[in-house]
């Protein structure tokens, strides 16, 4: 009994807090994944789905080939859920429940960073940012997919706080952990090489600056070796293994980022364009949290990066300049990807970058937080944030006008997809983005406002409640039409497919044909989602309807011709005309 009493005891309020975040996250990744019964928002999700479903013996057919690859990461934690479960369903709303966990550990980590950082025993303040950091709106929009983006955000948190460690104690067995997380993040998705680039030049400036030992920084070097050759056997193993290298396994090779680079060269203009995209969009979705965390992170970095020497706050000052590397080289490198516009969105495209932001905006929100110490620079950074919304917005524009698709993938923008159609036929570009001005710039003088109703002494330590719960309603409001959207494309995307497994269900016992006579549809997508709702019932692709041998249901795509008088068609749905031969 007293040994009970003394662990009650033990359970601190602190503690109690962050079970109560930790719960309420993994039951909004419960309650999300019930409520899903099918993907479809982005075909990046049979790429990431085709590893596992291969590894584990899923019938894929003729049309296995002419996936996407990015990595094979994130499969490996997904090959458990393909070999002991064999009803696809399951195995999604379960993705999202482990993208749930995902952000569990992204909250505590955040918390357990900001603690650390401001070296504060305010939990209700520091338990108030972490919590508000969730509802940013790419972490909503993306539990409920099976990307890597969640699992590359809580990475990138655990990668900060092993490099706290690092600079709290310079143990060798902190690198050994910091290498594998480096070389894990390149197997999940090789856009982390920018992250990688940017770890391995904050850990050569501290070696020399702090004059420490330089085997532990080969060590990294050593464990990037190792990965960068486990990341080209792992491709040409997918490659293998799905029977085909197409023009859209292209993306995102190491050539392709080096011919990125050259671009910045090529084509200047666009790559300044470019940033400026790529600022908008974050100025968007981070508003003042970003511009201030990134304001704090360069300008801090920098003056730790010329006086480097050891002081009471040392850690904090290189904790400041390894997010400010990270954010500059990745805000250059994916800059290179808008000179050419592909989408509408394409200016903005901010998903590759926002697995970083987490501990920027946190350091931001805390400084707003702290705001009633510095408010004679809380005006200039307005005005500055201001102009620079309304400076950027006609370029925003004219690069959107001149996309080559009218489509706004809002899974490459979320924060902006509430303003945009998916597709942009009959919507003023002009309208959209004058609205994201009024919600962005208007956000933010309601903020002014509320704050300098704060300027007695006795409230201006609360200021920070208003400030949260702002941004708690700014972060939902953002986000909840792009989630709506996305729940409603899967949910349209499982009525469709689920009316074509209907029909198969009902001549079961005979062969399954799919005839695909356009040879634009290089990836077949809407086979391979209908192949992972049927699992393990094999489709067998044909180039020609002669190539049916005996009784078989045929699948193909809509209007397509069938002139065979033997072959009769029994339905007609949205995403394929189903056929009989007898």
């Amino acid at each position: 009994m007293d040994s009970l009493k003394n662990i009650k005891e033990g359970i601190t309020i602190e503690i109690k807090y962050l079970v109560f975040g930790f719960l309420c996250i993994l039951m909004l990744s419960i309650f999300f994944a019930i409520n899903i019964h099918f993907i479809g928002v982005t075909t990046d999700e049979l790429g990431y789905l085709s590893f596992p479903a291969k590894i584990c013996g899923w019938s894929e057919g003729g049309i296995s080939g002419n996936f996407p690859y990015y990595g094979i990461g994130i499969g490996i934690l997904w090959i458990p859920l393909f070999y002991f479960i064999n009803d696809f369903i399951i195995i999604y709303r379960l993705i999202i429940i482990l993208n749930g966990i995902l952000l569990c550990i992204s909250f505590l980590l955040s918390y357990v960073f900001l603690k650390k950082h401001f070296e504060t025993n305010n939990y209700k303040k520091l338990f108030l940012i972490a919590s508000v950091l969730i509802l940013y709106p790419s972490n909503i929009y993306f539990m409920q997919d099976a990307l890597a983006e969640t699992l590359l955000y809580t990475l990138f948190w655990s990668l900060l706080f092993c490099i706290n460690k690092i600079l709290e104690n310079d143990k060798w067995y902190y690198f050994i952990i910091l290498g594998i997380i480096l070389v894990y993040m390149l197997l999940v998705h090789l856009r982390t090489l920018v992250i990688v680039m940017a770890t391995v030049l904050f850990l050569f400036i501290r070696t020399i600056k702090d004059k420490k030992k330089w085997y532990n920084l080969f060590l990294i070097f050593i464990f990037i070796g190792i990965g960068l050759i486990l990341l080209e056997y792992a491709k040409q193993w997918h490659y293998n293994l799905f029977g085909t290298e197409t023009a859209i396994n292209s993306i995102n090779t190491n050539l392709d980022i080096a011919g990125r680079i050259m671009d910045i060269f090529k084509k200047f203009l666009p790559f300044f364009k470019g940033l400026i995209g790529q600022l908008y969009y974050f100025f968007v979705a981070g508003n003042i949290a970003f511009f201030v965390g990134s304001i704090v992170c360069i300008y801090e970095g920098v003056k730790a990066c010329i006086c480097f020497h050891e002081t009471k706050d040392g850690i904090k000052k290189r904790v400041y300049l390894f997010l400010g590397i990270v954010l500059l080289i990745n805000i250059v490198a994916f800059a290179t990807n808008k000179t050419t516009m592909v989408r509408t969105e394409t200016i903005v495209y901010g998903r590759y970058m926002e697995n970083i932001i987490g501990p920027i905006l946190a350091i931001g929100l805390y400084w707003l937080s702290e705001q009633y110490k510095y408010n004679y620079r809380w005006k200039n950074l307005n005005y500055v944030f201001m102009f620079f919304v309304m400076f950027a917005t006609p370029i925003i524009l004219e690069r959107m006008e001149s996309a080559e698709s009218n489509m706004f993938g809002t899974s490459s923008a979320v924060a902006m997809g509430g303003f945009f159609e998916f597709y942009i036929q009959n919507v003023d570009l002009s309208f959209s983005l004058l609205k994201v001005v009024i919600v962005t710039c208007g956000f933010l003088c309601a903020l002014e406002i509320i704050i300098s109703l704060f300027k007695y002494k006795k409230l201006k330590p609360y200021t920070y409640l208003c400030i949260m719960g702002m941004f708690m309603v700014y972060w939902i409001y953002l986000g909840i039409d792009p989630i709506a959207e996305q729940l409603s494309m899967k949910e349209e995307n499982y009525q469709k497919y689920h009316e074509v497994e209907k029909v198969i269900e009902q001549y079961d016992q005979v062969d399954l044909y799919y005839l695909n006579d356009d040879e634009a549809n290089e990836m077949n997508i809407p086979i391979k989602y209908l192949q992972l709702l049927l699992e393990h019932k094999n489709i067998i692709a044909i180039d020609s309807e002669d190539d049916v041998n005996g009784s078989a249901l045929i699948l193909v795509d809509p209007g397509t011709n069938i002139s065979n008088n033997s072959i009769r068609e029994i339905e007609s749905t949205l995403v394929f005309d189903i056929y009989y031969k007898d």
